[in-house]
């Protein structure tokens, strides 16, 4: 259950370097889906290992970020500007922040992204959550992110419809879709169909499913008109 909503999660087998894709059409659930897992890692007791990277960021949470990366010890900060120089990023401009200490410090929304993406690969964490990583970046930022994210030995788990961006990162994908069941009252129900395979070849196989699908109903179809012509002559024969 996830408030009004009951979610329809299938068992997914996640190694220790596993790579996820979590998509769908918009209002399909995913941020309710996110929401839950992030709740139920909680309530395990593994909120300290788990790097959540919203899709909208708010000011507040920047200056907290911003002013954690400030309050690093040396060696660790280090770790982090060099990571930050992989992901193609300028390391000087938050040496300079850090330098001076300002009440008050700013980086554009690429950048943000960029250092907590950083800040949690140099950090003991073992899972990450990434909403929309890509947004606010250009082609160059997402091809370094994603040899970073390769990298990182850990399960990590990107919402997004980047259809490049996934393919290139994840091996597997789960497609989230809403349906309102109303036999049960019209209550909202979350369902995830899970693929292991990358974004665009699961995409393949929905329609490949579909297409035998509407195959199957046609069959089925074809089959009921038959039995109802038959009726009819029986009927027909019947009443002579």
């Amino acid at each position: 259950e996830a408030g009004d909503y009951k979610l329809f999660i299938p068992q997914l087998e996640l190694d220790a370097n596993s790579k996820i894709a979590l998509t769908g059409l918009n209002g399909s659930g995913k941020t309710l889906f996110i929401n839950h897992l992030l709740e139920v890692l909680k309530q395990k007791g593994k909120a300290e290992k788990v790097l959540y990277l919203p899709q909208e960021i708010l000011e507040t949470e920047e200056q907290r970020i911003l002013s954690d990366f400030c309050n690093c010890d040396d060696d660790l900060r280090g770790e982090i500007l060099s990571t930050l120089y992989r992901l193609g990023s300028e390391p000087l401009s938050l040496s300079q922040h850090n330098e001076e200490k300002s009440s008050k410090m700013s980086v554009s929304p690429g950048e943000l992204r960029k250092l907590i993406i950083a800040m949690g690969i140099s950090s003991p964490i073992s899972f990450m959550i990434l909403d929309e990583p890509t947004n606010h970046l250009d082609e160059l930022s997402k091809k370094l992110i994603i040899g970073t994210l390769k990298e990182f030995f850990g399960i990590g788990i990107v919402v997004s419809h980047d259809r490049n961006f996934c393919d290139e990162l994840c091996k597997k994908t789960v497609w989230l879709y809403r349906e309102n069941v109303k036999f049960l009252g019209g209550k909202d129900f979350v369902v995830a169909e899970s693929f292991n395979v990358s974004f665009s070849d699961s995409i393949k196989l929905m329609e490949e499913n579909a297409a035998s699908s509407r195959n199957a109903w046609n069959q089925l179809d074809k089959k009921a008109k038959t039995e109802q012509s038959r009726i009819h002559q029986l009927q027909v024969e019947a009443e002579k």
